[in-house]
Parts: C-alpha cells; structure tokens; sequence
C-alpha cells in the first residue's frame, strides 16, 4: 500500500513551509512520497515562485498550472495512477503531530471506501442548518458544532486543513478530470477546495467521515497577511456553498439531527421569549385574582 502526502503553497510563504515539511518527514508511520505542487505563476498573488532549496530535502517539487487550493491534490492524482494508492492532503501552515497518518490510516482500515478527516460540515438546509467541528488548536467549541463519535460521523464537506485522506480510486483517471478541474477554476469555488472536493466526491457516491484526531497547530507561516480572518472564510464558505447548491454538486446532505446548527442560539431565544411570555401572562392572572 502506497501513502503519499500532498500539499501546495504560495509565493509569499514558500519560504517559511519547512516547518510543515518536517512534520510530515517525523510522521510515525512514515509518507512514500511527500509531494509538494509549486505552479509556475500563482493567480492569487499573481507572481512567480522562488523556491529555496532547503525544501528540496523534504518533499518532490512538481510544477505545473494553479487550480487554486485544490492544486495540493491535483498533482498528486496526476502523479499516482495506482488506484489503491493512498492520497493525504495537508496544508501548508500547520504542524502535524506525529501519530496523524497512522491515525488517518487506522480509520481508513475500518471505512476503505470513505474520505476520511477530522474535520467537517453538516449542511443540511443549508445554510440555517449548517453545523461543523474543527481540528485545529486555535478553534475553541462553539455553540454551532456537534460531537464525533467513536465510530466517526458522517459530514456534507471534508476539511483538507488538519489532514483528509482519500484514495486514488475515488478520482477520474487522467483523461477524465476535466469535471474537477472544471469545479476548481469557478470564480466562487477557486479558494474553496474543500467544497469542490466533498461535492464531487458527492457525486460519485463517496462518504465522507470525520474521526476524533490528534490536534492540529499552526506553523506561524500566515503572517503575510493573506491568510482570511475568520469572518473572512466564512463568507467566503457561504458563498460556495451556495454556488455549490446552484450546481447540484451535493447528492443528497447527511444526518444532521443530533447537531447544533447555526440557528440553535436563535431556537433557544425564541424558546425564551415564549417562556417569558407564559410566566408573565400567569404572573399577571395570579395578582388579578
């Protein structure tokens, strides 16, 4: 069984990705290849790459176009044709502990026909259903969120941040992904990879599924100020998702009944409000009796 890891960059922290680079070398169970995507020019940045040559020492640079985020695992279908052949992708401002890739393994034993991750989203009726869980240190809990448990729980969209594992199979051959790459250039979806991925896995019938993970940090490598604020990405989320609706490019939404979703502080208000109005309505009949 081949495991490889792939990720891509951009200009401004190409320089500073090592940290990442020697995370996924210490990994426990050691990556066959650790492949790094480097296009010629980056769209976002709209400038060329200088590639220090430390980096060389840990990963194969492959060079070729920029599909945006997505780029970390287009390479990677383009360089492994095996069908078995285990594709993990990562990105490149996080340190990875140690055990992740044995762990993302371990699961991928027990569910071989799932995407697998640590963290996701329900949508549901999107978006006033919309309930997610995060890997990463820096994420607190919050009151939009829901509990994973042992045997791992089902999610509309894999989040590529902490680590998501796939297999070579769940994608076209070469001649045939021209769809993805289709996905991956829409204006809406170019900075959204988790969303094209999930919703074409989607449309192949692939699973995708969310296990407890040990925890992501960051590398300190998004100091450029490129990175977006949480606000940021959340629009920036709402947005392809929407997109990703218009297109039907989600078959059908996963179970999100036992989740806190986006209206669950509006749900208790309004619970509230209700309260409050029986209590005062009964308060005013005792004192007129």
């Amino acid at each position: 069984m081949k495991v490889v890891g792939s990720l891509t960059t951009i200009p401004s922290r190409i320089s500073g990705i090592e940290k990442t680079l020697i995370s996924l070398s210490n990994q426990s169970y050691k990556l066959d290849a650790i492949y790094l995507n480097v296009p010629y020019t980056s769209q976002r940045e709209d400038t060329e790459y200088q590639i220090p040559d430390v980096i060389t020492n840990y990963c194969h640079i492959v060079r070729g176009q920029d599909y945006g985020p997505i780029t970390k695992i287009i390479s990677a279908l383009l360089q492994e044709q095996d069908p078995e052949t285990i594709i993990i992708t990562f990105d490149d401002d996080k340190i990875y502990p140690e055990g992740l890739v044995e762990k993302l393994l371990s699961k991928h034993r027990n569910t071989p026909d799932a995407a697998i991750g640590s963290a996701g989203f329900k949508i549901g009726a999107f978006p006033f259903y919309m309930s997610m869980v995060h890997n990463e240190h820096e994420h607190n809990r919050r009151w939009y969120t829901f509990d994973i448990t042992s045997d791992g729980e089902a999610v509309d969209v894999l989040r590529g941040a902490p680590g998501a594992l796939y297999v070579r199979k769940f994608f076209p051959e070469l001649d045939h992904l021209d769809k993805l790459l289709r996905y991956s250039i829409d204006g809406v979806l170019f900075r959204n990879d988790d969303v094209v991925i999930s919703g074409f896995l989607s449309q192949r019938g692939i699973e995708r599924r969310v296990y407890k993970m040990p925890h992501v940090d960051e590398s300190g490598n998004n100091s450029n100020g490129l990175s977006d604020s949480r606000s940021e990405y959340f629009f920036s989320l709402i947005k392809a998702l929407c997109r990703a609706r218009k297109q039907d490019m989600f078959k059908k939404h996963v179970d999100y009944t036992r989740s806190k979703t986006m209206t669950y502080p509006l749900i208790m208000i309004f619970v509230g409000i209700i309260l409050f109005s029986i209590l005062f309505s009964i308060r005013n009949n005792l004192k007129e009796q």
